[in-house]
């Protein structure tokens, strides 16, 4: 009978053992999981907090080559800034393309003139039937009068087809065929209308008359001609400031 009972009571503690024993197992299977979801969490704040210093995303190269040290934010956001925007010099016209713009602007200009010149003994007529009507003289020998009144023609042309124009677009009819245009040499100034006017009207015309004024543009780096130093401006390439 002793024996019996004694049988019973030592199953019935293993199984108790038993069974407390994979509660246990799971319980601890359970703890493990739940660290193990902390740790990877702290891993994820760890990497985000250092792309976060780094100043760039995870898996973005700026640069291919290897760098001796962390770089600061302010740093890399000055690389990518000199990466993006071309210098202010990049942005000027060739020497190039304003002789083909000038080209363009001379063909124009003594078109006109030669059409004037065509029509000059009709021109001459009208203008002496005027003076006579008028009971003015006209002093001057042919030759002369000829001269000073087409002198008088390509003043207007020029100013009428070619500076006034540029003074409201910017551009000349040639600088408009080549996608130029004129701006202020103080990039942080709007170019004003008198200044244009100053330029085309003035400072050009001088500067083309004593012949080396355009080629000032060949010895400096804003490629900058005579008449833009007098007034200040530069002249940029319109397709190169969209790129950009």
């Amino acid at each position: 009978m002793s024996d019996e009972q004694e049988k019973d009571e030592t199953q019935w503690n293993f199984e108790v053992e038993g069974v407390k024993t994979e509660g246990e197992n799971v319980e601890r299977k359970a703890r493990k999981e739940r660290l193990a979801q902390k740790l990877g969490q702290k891993e994820e704040k760890r990497d985000a907090k250092k792309d976060l210093m780094d100043g760039q995303p995870k898996r973005m190269k700026l640069d291919a080559a290897p760098t001796s040290g962390r770089k600061s934010r302010s740093k890399l956001a000055e690389e990518m800034r000199q990466a993006e925007i071309p210098d202010f010099n990049d942005l000027m016209a060739s020497p190039v393309k304003r002789a083909i713009a000038g080209i363009i602007d001379a063909a124009i200009f003594l078109g006109l003139l030669y059409v004037a010149n065509t029509f000059w003994p009709t021109i001459e007529e009208k203008i002496l039937i005027y003076l006579r009507e008028n009971s003015i003289n006209q002093p001057l020998d042919p030759g002369t009068f000829k001269n000073l009144v087409m002198g008088i023609i390509a003043v207007t042309i020029y100013y009428v087809v070619i500076a006034i124009p540029a003074c409201f677009t910017r551009q000349s009819w040639g600088k408009s065929f080549t996608s130029l245009s004129i701006h202020s040499a103080d990039e942080e100034k709007e170019l004003g209308f008198f200044t244009i006017l100053f330029r085309e009207l003035i400072a050009k015309p001088i500067s083309i008359a004593i012949v080396f004024g355009p080629l000032l543009m060949l010895f400096n780096d804003e490629k900058r001609s005579l008449h833009d130093m007098v007034s200040g401006t530069v002249v940029m390439d319109d397709k190169i400031e969209a790129k950009s």
